[in-house]
């Protein structure tokens, strides 16, 4: 019915105009529920692949998305033991991620981290269906990461922002 498009237009168009090389959280999501958080990421991930092509002939980068609840893993590492991160399920060349699916127009592939990918902290989700690809400059898929290089959109849950706002490693990440 168009309430997400509704809430995420006017943000993508401040965050667009601020946009630069400073890394720093410009909209935080907060979700109650983590299926909600899924679904509301695909559809912001697919708003902020249209505004590549305008920023880079402004000479800006890419919009940046991260997620922080309890599907994002601590860090490419997690990954090397016998069972990958809680919610990821292995397969033959990677993990598949639990919380966003091919943003391929009538694809709804499943997206796998793969193993070369994040063996070169590459942060790229490739479907498993199509081939359409995330990019290491679109997406940060580790805490780790996200710590060091706060994301312009922050999915986060009600739960995850209540643990974290007295975590001074990560409050920064919450403005």
């Amino acid at each position: 019915s168009g309430k997400t498009l509704s809430f995420y237009l006017p943000a993508f168009l401040a965050i667009a105009q601020s946009v630069d090389s400073n890394a720093w959280t410009r909209c935080l999501a907060v979700y109650p529920r983590n299926e909600l958080l899924k679904d509301q990421l695909s559809e912001a991930y697919g708003q902020a692949r249209k505004l590549d092509s305008s920023l880079q002939a402004n000479g800006k980068r890419k919009v940046t998305i991260a997620t922080l609840f309890g599907a994002t893993p601590t860090s490419e590492g997690n990954f090397g033991y016998d069972d990958p991160p809680r919610g990821w399920t292995r397969t033959a060349n990677g993990d598949v991620c639990p919380f966003l699916t091919c943003p391929a127009n009538d694809c709804q592939g499943q997206m796998v981290w793969r193993n070369d990918d994040r063996n070169n902290m590459v942060h790229r989700l490739r479907c498993a269906r199509c081939g359409t690809c995330t990019e290491h400059d679109e997406l940060i898929l580790t805490r780790e990461r996200l710590q060091s290089n706060p994301a312009d959109i922050l999915f986060t849950t009600t739960e995850m922002l209540n643990q974290r706002m007295s975590d001074t490693a990560s409050r920064h990440l919450f403005g």
